[in-house]
């Protein structure tokens, strides 16, 4: 078994070593089945969606160096290259 971290981010900045966050999931309540890596299309726009993306939502932590983030990061999921945006 190999327990060595590995990043499969290939897009958008390079993710920062962060512990102690806190983590959720958001997509909308229309979908049925998920992949991480793809999802079947579905538009809507009923008007009542306040999903801006979905994705894992990532909030504050902790760096290796002490410094205790206050910030916002989405991990687009159901693409087939994975990235993080602001």
């Amino acid at each position: 078994m190999n327990n060595k971290w590995t990043s499969s981010v290939e897009k958008g900045e390079e993710p920062l070593a962060v512990a102690f966050h806190k983590a959720c999931l958001v997509v909308s309540t229309q979908r049925k089945e998920l992949n991480l890596f793809r999802f079947n299309d579905l538009r809507v726009d009923d008007g009542h969606s306040k999903i801006k993306e979905e994705g894992i939502y990532f909030f504050g932590g902790k760096t290796a160096d002490g410094e205790v983030l206050d910030t916002l990061k989405v991990l687009k999921i159901g693409i087939l290259t994975l990235f993080i945006m602001n």
